[in-house]
């Protein structure tokens, strides 16, 4: 008799058991479906997943540059060497980046407005360099800090930075000279172009 009586009570164990185990076994499904589902490609400025996003005419050379130290992620293929007229790419080929002004043999006067602007925003800082077009060394840091969105900036070309993180200048010289802009991430490292002329 007392068998009969707790028959209910044992089904009911059983039954809110199996509920339970179903509960769990379907939370258990979802994340391993989640954590395998396939990831979206990055997508830029425009919205547009790994297409074109140069704005300009393609330049002279639209080949990848190089990455400081900690620009490309590890295991990323080492990009191409930097010459004068390059495009940085990130490397899926999502965004390109061209250095629009100066163009090749521009003269540009110390004292006078100047502008050196690229054709689109890497969402990353950089920084800008005066570079020696004959011996291709650092003459000095132009604008120490790009901000993530900026694609331009105005130079009176009078003086430059000894470093990135250094508050001293020296004036800068008439001389041939390129101009490099390097950025800090997103598998994007220098664009340069140039000769650029300055004089007095």
């Amino acid at each position: 008799m007392n068998i009969i009586q707790n028959r209910p009570r044992t089904v009911l164990v059983v039954i809110a058991v199996l509920v339970v185990a179903v509960v769990i076994l379907a939370i258990l499904l979802f994340r391993a479906n989640k954590a395998l589902a396939p990831v979206a490609p990055p997508q830029n400025a425009s919205g547009t997943a790994n297409a074109s996003a140069s704005a300009l005419p393609s330049s002279p050379s639209s080949a990848s540059v190089p990455a400081g130290p900690s620009a490309l992620p590890s295991g990323s293929p080492s990009p191409a060497k930097t010459t004068a007229g390059t495009s940085a790419k990130i490397p899926a080929g999502a965004l390109t980046i061209s250095l629009i002004s100066p163009a090749p043999n521009t003269t540009w006067v110390i004292k006078q407005q100047n502008t050196i602007a690229w054709s689109n925003s890497a969402k990353v800082t950089g920084q800008i360099d005066l570079i020696n077009a004959t011996t291709k060394t650092l003459v000095g840091v132009i604008l120490s800090q790009t901000g993530p969105d900026q694609m331009s900036y105005t130079w009176d070309a009078r003086s430059v930075y000894l470093s990135r993180n250094s508050p001293s200048m020296k004036d800068v010289l008439p001389g041939s000279y390129l101009i490099r802009v390097s950025f800090d991430g997103n598998g994007l490292g220098s664009i340069m172009n140039g000769p650029v002329t300055i004089i007095n």
